[in-house]
């Protein structure tokens, strides 16, 4: 995969870790995390429509499911959850040098951002 999709994939990992797939991970969730990962990697972030377009590639491979929800006026978004184990996902990704800074991830903040899709 290249870096984008990973550092998209780990965002998703992250977010799953820490208990959002109760809530749902949501489109604006998982680009709002992966921001602050490109920052502190200093890696170029991209828009939110080519992440959301990335999340697409990654449901087409089978890593990841993300049907499309319709939220009336609120707009559609994507409810995404792994497709494959957490653990071991996240093992693999950190073996990419330039991800493995990400490897103490305590720091980085998940809140959830209510209305951000």
């Amino acid at each position: 995969l290249p870096t984008q999709s990973k550092l998209i994939l780990y965002s998703i990992i992250l977010l799953e870790k820490r208990g959002r797939s109760l809530g749902h991970i949501t489109t604006g969730d998982v680009y709002h995390l992966y921001r602050q990962l490109c920052h502190k990697i200093d890696i170029e972030v991209l828009t939110m429509r080519r992440v959301t377009e990335l999340i697409s590639e990654l449901d087409m491979l089978g890593v990841v499911d993300a049907p499309v929800i319709s939220r009336g006026r609120g707009g559609r978004s994507k409810e995404i959850s792994l497709s494959a184990p957490l653990e071991g996902m996240r093992s693999v990704l950190l073996e990419d040098f330039r991800l493995k800074p990400l490897a103490e991830e305590k720091h980085i903040q998940t809140t959830l951002h209510i209305g951000d899709s």
